[in-house]
């Protein structure tokens, strides 16, 4: 079976456990493995956004030989209007569906509805699952492990990313690895940031700014979101700004998933930016339980989404840590959607709810509020399925099945940015 006819088969089904059964049938191609680490691999990077227009006709490279001269592009031995031409020619050297799979590897995503994990399951360790630290959700017991002095920050409402910077060059990745296309509109004040430093990882939040004011989260994620798909104009990346809150150095330390270095001392990596379209998180040292609530308070009166409590003695590691602790609010998580179903009345043939559930399965629920007419007309089956979405919820509960769910849900937003649904574990 081709290539092309395995990502057919794992794309026509919804299921988790028959994509499995898939992906161990073909095991044992070598070409198949290839093409899934060569669209996976968050540390591979091809340089080009946009595929070129290009015409197929007799095929003149088979798959294995187009993988090969795809690699040239990420060993940046062609680069620039010589790198586009000769995916160009790539392209119109092999069959149509060799193309449609250059393509999908090109848009790092092979529509086939799979994760890293499933994928790495199938062959161990294959794909690198790109490093994040994530704080945990409030619970006293946690707080009361820590040892003050601790740093307050203020919880931005936008869209986690990193900003590595390394051989003079800057990239842009969301918190699941794919890039964020900017159009270089930060590069300069990047580069400035890293000058005199070795490959570094700026870690931190992207807003939207129109007229000196931010956007809110949904319509500053809705320009945010085009940047992930690749979509977004010059106009829109020119009113993107960040706030940072850490930086990590890239090798031996980002790179391997783990850094000893404490975040006090990252902290002062981070100086002062040629601009404000950067700014650094203001870090505030409190001694008690009681001055962190009343940070907490204050940020709520000012309409912030919450603030995080850091121990400044810590290292860096690649999983959500309990040294990092969020206070929010509002109850909220990030599920995979993986199914829609139609309205009714004047909903009729447009999104009337989505069923969601969590990464382990135990939390199902179906959440039909929170969504505007534009969206129910705009929202399909094929654009959501298969994608994580944001919900703000009362409280978790068991329903009349005797199933986890939540109470009162209601819809934030897709998560372009995010591969992986949160697990009962991580639903307070």
């Amino acid at each position: 079976m081709s290539v092309f006819d395995i990502l057919i088969e794992l794309e026509s089904t919804g299921s988790k456990l028959e994509k499995a059964k898939i992906f161990s049938k073909h095991k044992n191609n070598p070409v198949f493995e290839r093409v899934c680490l060569m669209a996976y691999d968050p540390f591979t990077n091809y340089y080009i956004r946009k595929v070129p227009e290009y015409k197929t006709g007799k095929p003149t490279m088979d798959l294995e030989e187009a993988l090969d001269a795809l690699s040239d592009l990420s060993a940046r031995i062609v680069t620039g209007h010589a790198g586009i031409a000769h995916l160009k020619n790539i392209l119109e050297s092999v069959s149509q569906e060799d193309a449609v799979i250059i393509e999908r590897i090109i848009d790092r995503d092979l529509k086939i509805g799979a994760s890293e994990g499933t994928i790495n399951r199938c062959w161990k360790d294959l794909v690198t699952v790109y490093p994040v630290m994530l704080a945990t959700a409030y619970e006293k017991k946690l707080v009361d492990k820590l040892e003050f002095p601790l740093i307050v920050q203020t919880k931005f409402d936008g869209m986690r990313f990193n900003a590595i910077v390394q051989n003079g060059a800057v990239e842009y990745r969301a918190r699941s690895g794919k890039e964020v296309l900017l159009l270089g509109s930060l590069d300069k004040e990047f580069l400035a940031l890293a000058k005199g430093m070795d490959a570094i990882v700026f870690d931190g939040e992207l807003l939207v700014r129109r007229d000196g004011k931010t956007l809110s989260r949904q319509e500053g994620n809705g320009i945010l979101n085009k940047a992930v798909k690749g979509t977004i104009g010059a106009d829109e990346a020119a009113m993107v700004v960040c706030t940072l809150w850490d930086a990590i150095p890239f090798e031996g330390n980002f790179a391997v998933g783990e850094s000893h270095l404490t975040y006090e001392n990252r902290l002062k990596l981070l100086r002062t930016p040629i601009n404000d379209r950067i700014t650094i998180a203001e870090s505030h040292y409190v001694k008690s339980l009681e001055e962190v609530n009343k940070i907490f308070q204050k940020a709520l009166t000012k309409g912030e989404e919450g603030i995080l409590l850091k121990d400044p003695r810590a290292g860096w590691q690649d999983k959500r840590v309990k040294h990092q602790i969020k206070f929010k609010n509002e109850l909220e998580c990030d599920l995979e959607c993986v199914a829609w179903q139609e309205g009714s009345g004047k909903y009729t043939n447009m999104l009337g709810a989505l069923v969601l559930r969590s990464s382990d399965n135990k939390v199902n629920v179906a959440v039909g509020t929170g969504f505007s007419d534009a969206m129910r007309g705009s929202i399909t089956s094929n654009s959501v399925i298969g994608k994580i979405v944001s919900v703000k919820y009362n409280s978790l509960i068991t329903d009349v099945n005797g199933e986890m769910s939540l109470f009162l849900p209601v819809f934030v937003e897709v998560r372009e940015d995010k591969k992986k649904a949160d697990s009962l574990k991580e639903i307070k």
